[in-house]
This record gives C-alpha cells, sequence and structure tokens, in this order.
C-alpha cells in the first residue's frame, strides 16, 4: 500500500513516464452533493500505450471518485475503480496504421 502524498506522486509520476494514456472518457456520470463533500461515479473508459513495450490496451471500469470542498477548489480524498461485470476490464490492442509505425489511434503533435 501506498502511504502519504510523496509516495502516491512518484507513483503517478512513474505510470506517466512509462505509459501515455489517451482517449480518456466519463460516461454515465452521477453524482452527490453532501455539504462540502461530493462523491462521483462514472464509467471510465480509456486507452493507452507502454513505452517499453509498444504494447496498447483499452480499460474499461467503473470509477468512484470522493471529493472535498477546499475554499473555492473541490480537492478529491479517495479515487476506487473496479471491473463491471461481464465486460472485459482491459484488452490489448494490435490495430496498426498500414502507412506507419505508430498506432493510428495515439494522438501525435
Amino acid at each position: 500500500w501506498l502511504k502519504g502524498f510523496e509516495q502516491i506522486k512518484q507513483m503517478y509520476h512513474q505510470d506517466m513516464t512509462a505509459c501515455q494514456f489517451y482517449d480518456s472518457k466519463a460516461e454515465e456520470m452521477t453524482h452527490r452533493l453532501l455539504g462540502d463533500v461530493a462523491v462521483v461515479s462514472f464509467i471510465h473508459k480509456f486507452k493507452y500505450l507502454i513505452h517499453d513495450t509498444q504494447a496498447r490496451y483499452r480499460i474499461h471500469i467503473r470509477t468512484t471518485a470522493t471529493l472535498r470542498k477546499d475554499g473555492d477548489r473541490w480537492k478529491i480524498v479517495s479515487e476506487h475503480s473496479s471491473p463491471i461485470k461481464g465486460i472485459e476490464r482491459s484488452k490489448r490492442i494490435f490495430k496498426k496504421s498500414p502507412h506507419s509505425s505508430v498506432p493510428s489511434d495515439i494522438p501525435t503533435g
């Protein structure tokens, strides 16, 4: 388990360096506002590329986040993602453009 802000920050930095996340979509979003706390749930779909191996994956999960209002800003205090029953959580993507060594669905520039 990660403990404290610095460990979490380091883990996210490593993930962001090793992978390129793209095509992120939030669907079926719901929220509950409880004073200065909000709970947000949604279906999260995104793709990522692992730089070292060039392997690409599509992810389809349910995410719930708890936020707390801090002044005029909302900050995430907890986030949890889990698989959705009957839907494959992670699937490898193999499609490439015939005219490029870069997979066709990865943004460039």
